[in-house]
């Protein structure tokens, strides 16, 4: 214990005394609790302090037991100074690929860290700090990593007292001169200030000397006195070096954990899982669909289990927490790096009189601590208890539900969990005595005898009665998944030739709607085999043919083909049984095939078509169908096969939902609106979001009919707001990036690609109806 006399005269007779209280408030005996001090003026005491604590709670993360050192200097019995500090006993340990606490093999499921807030730049205050470190357990991570400076001190404070094992990182990065000797003083100067405040704090279980740095001798001799004056702590350096643990930055991916298992000290990715930028030539992409942040999830749940399952790999650092955007007076919109050529984050952060400076909006929350979709999606993901299976048998009578479980903590038995289940009205409590990183079952056995398709519900809360994940699971066949509907009586079709001033045309009637098909003439009309409108049940459904509808990844904001280069060489309309077939042989620009639409006599319109592409090989984000609705036919509402079953009410990936395109609340920042509802002219993030895995979508006027879409769970639906139409694209193909960076390509890809000469093939089914029952 370091003392320091700076006054002009000697000190005698000091004393220093300790007391120490366990985290439920006891004292706690110590064998010496008092100390004598001497120190001559202007003079430094080193007073030696050893505290034995006969077995002690220990701290983790899943068990943040703190203890309260307290420090009373005294001279001649008269206090002069109390210091108060809260302490956790844990031990640290690398043994070859395994990084362990309290002797135990540790996963560092974690996240990267900024101080940052729109409003407040880096300068943050302590409740803020408190209220990233509650999000980023509450988003079951474990681990944090502090940014290229020094954290406000405050959330360590926090991270010792809620549970975070902790990365500090010195005030490193980009560095690119490590061999000048003229750096090394304020190298080692720098570091061994962090280490010297830091060190006391249990949370943090690692040192890291720089990030994405050029090695060499001034860091060589930085991490040499990091390893002489704390042993205690391994060494990182943020893919400078690897030194006690190897570490890359992303991406994580299968390929790579494989690639590093036969490593005989740990590896981190300690940039790992990044959120979508939007600032490497994914802007447009991310403008037209919001969708891209819940497609986020789509590859992880695979590369998180093989995450867990490696031998080497024990780390992982999502980049990054937060958004890095700030509100500035007097600037324009200049955030992102030099790739960045647009933008799209005004309507979450503009305030009148102030610009946009900052790196990227890539944060598991945004900057105001809104949860973004990745925030659940990491929540999921990083659930330490996993149930893998969306569906059960449906037990033989007065058997129980028997539901598999997996326990991934690396401390926590089950059975300090408060785990519940809810089966219809009826619900009850469980204890599961299930080890750390072992399988077992539940057993659920209500009254009431079970259906099948009926949903049972699980959550799981910890001792501190914090929610840790909630599951959903169906028993027996899942029921039927399309809507309850109204139709008309299956009435004959029939197909009136008619002329009126728009001109000639081949009319398809049933009982309540019309297609009507345009047979060319009409004064500067030549329309031939263009269908001039769809009426159901009193109201104008579609404006045109549901056709073909390509996104290419290279340019997300202009779909081809070019609706105006659609060309009619021969078409026909006739009646074969109880259908009507409406057949279109035709081109685009690059495209020549056919479009066949056969409907039926309860209005529903089997779609196909067939077309070979012409054009130079390309990669498309999206390909399948286009439908173009009135603008007021807008309750969009949807069935969607989810990566999780059981999701909250607002996330844009949510199983079974609705949506409408502008939502209304003030315009107030910090908006008080969830992430959901940020408005575009396009419809708001909600609205215009792709849902994966469609079993069906609809668009139907609020209060009357609509077009209902049925699928297979293969497809994959987006809504958009046009200028004078709604969009609906329905699509075979989805996914792939723009991005042109190992972060995103490994794992999402860059699109499908279509070649010269290929043939497209596609069938839609579409059911316009009445209401919804």
């Amino acid at each position: 214990m370091d003392v320091l006399n700076e006054s002009g005269r000697a000190w005698s007779a000091g004393t220093l005394s300790l007391s120490l209280h366990d985290p439920a408030g006891r004292r706690v005996a110590l064998s010496a609790d008092v100390a004598n001090v001497d120190i001559g003026p202007w003079q430094r005491a080193v007073v030696p302090v050893e505290i034995p604590v006969s077995a002690p709670l220990k701290w983790d993360a899943e068990h943040p037991n703190l203890y309260t050192l307290t420090l009373e200097l005294a001279e001649a019995g008269k206090p002069v100074q109390r210091v108060t500090r809260k302490l956790g006993f844990r031990q640290i340990d690398v043994v070859g690929p395994q990084f362990r606490i309290n002797g135990r093999p540790v996963k560092l499921r974690g996240t990267c860290h900024h101080d940052s807030h729109p409003l407040l730049g880096r300068a943050v205050t302590p409740e803020l700090s408190r209220l990233d470190v509650e999000m980023i357990i509450a988003a079951n991570l474990n681990a944090l990593r502090t940014s290229h400076y020094p954290p406000i001190p405050e959330l360590l404070d926090y991270t010792d007292e809620l549970g975070v094992y902790v990365m500090d990182e010195a005030s490193f990065c980009w560095t690119p001169v490590p061999d000048d000797l003229r750096n090394m003083p304020a190298v080692v100067q720098l570091t061994g200030e962090m280490v010297a405040r830091d060190r006391h704090h249990p949370s943090i279980v690692m040192w890291s000397t720089c990030n994405e740095s050029t090695w060499g001798y001034c860091f060589d001799r930085s991490a040499e006195w990091v390893k002489a004056a704390d042993p205690s702590r391994p060494r990182s350096a943020g893919l400078s070096a690897w030194l006690d643990v190897a570490n890359l930055h992303n991406p994580l991916a299968i390929s790579r954990i494989n690639r590093y298992e036969h490593l005989e000290q740990p590896l981190l990715f300690d940039e790992s899982l990044c959120i979508w930028q939007g600032i490497w030539g994914d802007v447009a992409e991310m403008w037209v669909d919001p969708g891209v942040r819940d497609y986020y999830g789509q590859p992880q749940p695979e590369i998180y289990e093989r995450f867990i399952s490696s031998r080497a790999t024990q780390g992982s650092y999502i980049w990054c927490w937060q958004d890095d955007i700030f509100c500035v007076p007097g600037r324009g919109l200049e955030y992102g790096r030099s790739s960045t050529r647009s933008h799209f984050l005004e309507p979450s952060y503009y305030i009148p009189g102030r610009g946009l400076v900052g790196d990227a909006p890539w944060g598991v929350v945004d900057g105001w601590r809104r949860e973004k979709p990745e925030f659940f999606i990491t929540r999921k993901l990083h659930s330490p208890v996993k149930v893998k299976v969306k569906s059960i048998p449906l037990p033989a009578s007065g058997q129980p539900l028997r539901v598999p479980v997996v326990n991934e903590h690396d401390f926590t038995n089950l059975a300090e969990m408060d785990v519940r289940w809810r089966l219809g009205g009826e619900w009850g409590t469980l204890v599961c005595d299930l080890p750390p990183y072992s399988t077992g079952e539940l057993y659920v056995q209500p009254k009431a005898t079970p259906k099948a398709g009926d949903r049972l519900m699980l959550q799981f809360r910890n001792a501190r009665g914090r929610l840790v994940d909630t599951h959903e699971v169906v028993i027996g066949e899942p029921p039927a998944s399309a809507p309850a509907i109204r139709t008309l009586p299956r009435s004959p079709l029939s197909v009136r030739q008619a002329n009126f001033l728009a001109g000639r045309s081949a009319d398809v009637l049933g009982e309540d709607f019309e297609f009507v098909i345009d047979h060319g003439g009409g004064y500067g009309n030549p329309r031939q085999g263009q269908l001039r409108r769809v009426m159901a049940y009193g109201r104008h459904l579609l404006f045109d043919y549901p056709r073909l509808h390509i996104l290419p990844t290279r340019d997300a904001e202009r779909p081809i083909p070019v609706v105006r280069s659609w060309a009619v060489s021969r078409y026909s309309v006739k009646i074969e049984g109880d259908n009507a077939i409406v057949t279109l042989e035709g081109r685009y620009d690059d495209f020549d095939g056919v479009y066949q639409f056969t409907i039926t006599p309860s209005a529903q319109v089997v779609a196909h078509y067939r077309f070979t592409y012409s054009g130079e090989d390309m990669r498309a984000r999206e390909l399948g169908w286009r439908l173009d609705l009135p603008r007021d036919c807008d309750l969009l509402q949807w069935r969607r096969e989810g990566e999780f079953t059981a999701y909250p009410d607002d996330h844009i990936g949510r199983t079974l939902g609705a949506a409408r395109p502008f939502p209304h609340h003030d315009n107030n920042m910090p908006p008080a609106w969830p992430w959901s509802e940020d408005p575009s002219p396009m419809g708001c993030n909600d609205f215009r979001s792709t849902k994966r895995n469609i079993h069906w979508v609809s668009l139907r006027f609020p209060e009357g009919p609509g077009v209902l879409v049925l699928s297979d769970g293969r497809q994959h639906a987006r809504a958009m707001m046009c200028t004078d139409r709604l969009s609906l694209h329905v699509n075979d193909w989805y996914g792939g990036t723009n991005c042109g960076l190992g972060e995103w390509v490994m794992n999402y890809g860059e699109g499908r690609l279509i070649k010269k000469g290929e043939v497209l093939e596609s069938t839609l089914t579409i059911q316009m109806f009445r209401d919804m029952q």
